[in-house]
Formats: C-alpha cells, structure tokens, sequence
C-alpha cells in the first residue's frame, strides 16, 4: 500500500522453501523456542509445553513435531508442514490415535525426558497444577479427546473434504492453519491464516465423547482432608473475602482486571502457576518466599510455579498480589 499514490501493490508470495526455511529445522524449532507467542497467533488458549520430537509409541518409529495440553487436559498435537501433501492428515490423526491411548504417567514421563521439569514428582505437580480438573479426583477426565493442530503451507481439496467430514460429522477436533512468507523482503515473519473451520463454526459440530464422571469432593471436603491446616485455614479465610474460585480446589487472583496467579490446593501445600512473567519475578519471589518455595520457570519459560506452606507464605503472597505487583509489571 502506498498512501502517497494511493495504490495498493500485489506482494510476491513465496514458499517457505524458496526462502530457506526447512521444514525441522527451522519451523518447528522456531515454534518451540517461541511457544507462547506461536499459540497465541493461532488463538489456542493457554498450553502446557509437553515436548518436540515425542515418540508416542515404541511399536512403530515415528515422532509428534510438537505436543502440548490444554487447560481441560487435553492433549494438542501439532503436525508442522511446508507444502501440500495427502499425507499430513494421515500422519495427524495416526498420531492422534496413539497419544489417545497414553495415561498421565506418559505425560508425565515426558516433560522430564524433554526437560521441562527435573523429576517425576515435579512434572505431574506441573500437570496437576496447569489442568482445570483434579488430577486426583477426575483422573477420568484426562486424555478424553485430542485437539489435532495441521499447519502447512496448503491443503490438497482430499485433505479439505476429510477434515470437514471428519469435523461435521464425528466431532474430531481437527485445526488447519496455512502458514505463508509473503514477499521476498518479508524473511523477518510469517503469517498464520486459519483454514478450517470456520471461525464461530466449533459450536456447529458434534459433542466429542467425555470420561464417566464421578461425584466431585467438595471444597468443605477437600479442606477438611489436607494434612496443611494453615493450607486449610487460609482457604476458609478467602473464600469469606469474595475470592474468585474456579473449582474446590482452585483459586484466582487477579492484579487489576487480569488473573495472573492460579491458587492450586494440594494436601501438603498451594502450588501457584504465575500466567505470565514480570521482570526479575523469579528473584522477586525467592526473596520474598525463600529456598522452601522451590520458584522454577515452567512451560518453557513462559510461566512461573511456587510453593505456598506456612501462614507467612500465604500472608506474603496475599499482600504481594494485592498491594505490591502493578498491572504493567507483565510481559502480556
């Protein structure tokens, strides 16, 4: 567009090929190191970072190019292309099909072989503090459905039609995105356009099959089981303040109209999930909370987990969110 002539110029698009960019080594890389942002343009929710390059069984050698869980434990598999091939969706759904067969040990297992967390304990208190539901009490809602993300740089009309078939009339959970190099002086981005479906079409399809649900603890239940009464006593405490809560063993607090912190009751401590990072967060909270609060970067480096134990952690971290941390201190 030039507004002096007042013309507008046809740009040269370009495949990703032509402009040196491989499928492995430099997309899915790229995708990896800039997780949240990548989500974010394709506008799927908040992701747990599982790992690249996932095995998802040992009977047959092939690999996920990157795997994730969504806030309602849902696995999302992202299948990464340059060009157009009939072949994307049967990699995709073959994918799909095995992932759907993992339990929350494999997830588990995972983000500590790609080193997204240090032990076996620590990555299913990432899982359990990420997800919605309770890992412990609604185990069966984990690994229900699989979201299937195909990014490439076109769709075959076969590949088109099954994904609407699929979508329309068996609920699949199937995403396409084009990815595109506009011009030749356009190396420094790329455009993610969403091909299918439709935006405002996800409510026009079938419901996906959901686990068998048993009766959910209450709050008053959950708090009357925890070995922390101090954990205990402080949740008796906010819930009487009006604080926002998302579940019997969940708390939000917010700094001004965002929430930025998850309050995840479990039976020896509060593990909060810091959404999104301020400058210096990790030091600013080791100092405040000390060594027993174990701070560590999560999800890639996107987000922050804590420890809360003792009445003074709780009354700190209160006070912090309330009184000390501004709205423009986040990144996002």
């Amino acid at each position: 567009m030039n507004l002096d002539k007042k013309t507008f110029t046809k740009l040269k698009e370009l495949t990703l090929a032509e402009i040196g960019i491989l499928e492995r080594k430099y997309l899915q890389e790229m995708v990896c190191n800039s997780f949240s942002a990548f989500t974010a343009e394709l506008e799927c929710g908040e992701l747990l970072f599982i790992g690249q390059e996932v095995k998802p069984s040992d009977e047959v050698d092939v690999r996920i190019d990157v795997l994730a869980l969504n806030k309602q434990a849902q696995p999302v598999i992202f299948e990464l292309k340059r060009d157009k091939d009939k072949d994307q969706l049967r990699q995709i759904l073959t994918y799909g099909s095995m992932i759907a067969d993992w339990k929350l040990p494999e997830f588990v297992k995972q983000l500590v072989d790609s080193r997204q967390a240090n032990n076996l304990q620590e990555a299913e208190e990432m899982i359990g503090d990420f997800v919605e539901i309770d890992i412990e009490d609604e185990i069966e809602k984990f690994n229900c459905t699989q979201q299937l993300v195909l990014v490439a740089e076109a769709f075959v009309p076969e590949v088109a039609s099954t994904v609407r078939w699929l979508h329309q009339q068996h609920g699949v959970e199937l995403h396409c995105y084009i990815v595109e190099a506009p011009n030749e002086e356009s190396l420094k981005y790329l455009s993610f356009q969403r091909a299918y479906p439709p935006r405002g079409f996800e409510e026009q399809r079938p419901k996906p099959r959901q686990g068998t649900t048993l009766p959910a603890k209450t709050r008053d239940e959950i708090l009357q089981g925890l070995e922390n009464k101090e954990l205990a006593d402080f949740v008796r405490s906010e819930e009487g303040a009006g604080i926002r809560s998302g579940g019997p063993k969940r708390l939000y607090y917010s700094v001004g109209e965002v929430v930025r912190f998850n309050f995840n009751i479990t039976r020896k401590w509060a593990t909060i999930w810091q959404i999104s990072r301020f400058r210096d967060d990790r030091n600013f909270w080791s100092k405040l909370l000390g060594n027993e609060a174990e701070v560590r970067e999560v999800n890639s480096g996107a987000s922050l987990s804590f420890k809360l134990i003792t009445t003074e952690h709780f009354t700190k971290f209160k006070n912090a969110v309330e009184k000390e941390i501004q709205p423009g201190w986040f990144n996002v």
